[in-house]
């Protein structure tokens, strides 16, 4: 799990010197940029995109496809997910939502606090997608190793189930929720080679030929929560997991929870679930909410008046989010 600490921290360090440019599609909003594809136009190799939370869904493409293409080492944040249902107020209450596909192209691409309705298919290496809400299939191309997804929120697929063309190598997949049903096709997580699938919670119960993690080969699966039975594949190192198998019904205590917070509480209370297992264990655990990391203004405050020539004393109030 250091390794994957390095990676994210030189990759956020790396942004922190490139030029920030801001999208906002809000009427009014002031933003320089009112579309993601026309930041990522303006942008150089290294650049931070920062999205406003917006009641707007961001649909732009730069193309005459179906997709956005990522072909630029960019970092994307956006504020977080399920914000108001979680009673998460920093930096706003509105997700970015994102329902264009985008094709991730380019190698090193970080992607961190966005609510994704559309699907993201990786090309590149060195990708990172953390923080986010996936309600589309995430597709990991045989192009793309090294790939991370970590603390997210995962409403589909990852990776199709015709998926010869996606078996994504030495990938890291830790501290995820999963909260699809498993109803008609085996595995949520397949066809993955040599990679670590640590800490993820599986809220949804599955039997029969319905397993949570298929088809994957030389891989570690460690301290995960199945609600069900398991994995299917060869070569894989399996230990330290808490499996959930319901008594034979079609639903786990976590089935009828609609927020991360929700599943959190469930995790907290129900003395079944060990708490060393699961998206909300090891070094680095599920964040509520996906609030991405670093600074946050708590408040402002402005005084009221000024005399003609005196100076404007604003308070800001900063909170970090680790």
């Amino acid at each position: 799990m250091k390794k994957l600490f390095v990676l994210i921290a030189l990759c956020m360090a790396t942004a922190a010197q490139a030029t920030i440019l801001r999208v906002s599609n809000a009427t009014n909003s002031g933003a320089p940029y009112k579309t993601i594809p026309a930041a990522i136009e303006a942008a150089q190799e290294g650049d931070t995109i920062i999205v406003d939370g917006s009641s707007i869904e961001y649909n732009d493409r730069s193309n005459t496809s179906g997709f956005e293409n990522i072909d630029k080492r960019l970092v994307f944040i956006g504020p977080g997910y399920l914000l108001t249902e979680n009673g998460v107020k920093m930096n706003g209450d509105l997700p970015a939502t994102i329902s264009r596909a985008w094709h991730v192209n380019a190698s090193g691409i970080i992607i961190m606090g966005f609510n994704f309705t559309a699907g993201i298919d990786v090309y590149g290496s060195n990708v990172v997608i953390t923080r986010c809400k996936l309600d589309a299939l995430v597709e990991i191309r045989n192009t793309a190793t090294n790939v991370v997804l970590h603390q997210n929120l995962i409403g589909n697929f990852v990776n199709p189930s015709n998926y010869n063309e996606w078996k994504g190598y030495n990938s890291q997949i830790t501290n995820n929720i999963f909260t699809k049903e498993i109803t008609s096709s085996t595995g949520l997580l397949r066809g993955f080679r040599e990679s670590r699938i640590a800490y993820n919670t599986f809220t949804q119960y599955s039997s029969g030929s319905y397993v949570p993690i298929s088809d994957i080969s030389g891989c570690t699966i460690e301290n995960n929560i199945f609600c069900g039975d398991g994995v299917t594949g060869d070569g894989n190192t399996i230990v330290n997991n808490y499996v959930y198998t319901n008594s034979g019904t079609n639903a786990s205590p976590l089935a009828n929870c609609t927020t991360d917070l929700e599943i959190q509480n469930v995790l907290k209370s129900d003395t079944d679930f060990p708490s060393d297992k699961g998206a909300f264990a090891g070094d680095d655990p599920y964040v509520i909410s996906g609030v991405p990391a670093g600074p946050t203004i708590e408040n402002i405050s402005v005084p009221a008046t000024v005399e003609q020539g005196g100076t404007l004393n604003v308070t800001i109030k900063l909170g970090i989010q680790k």
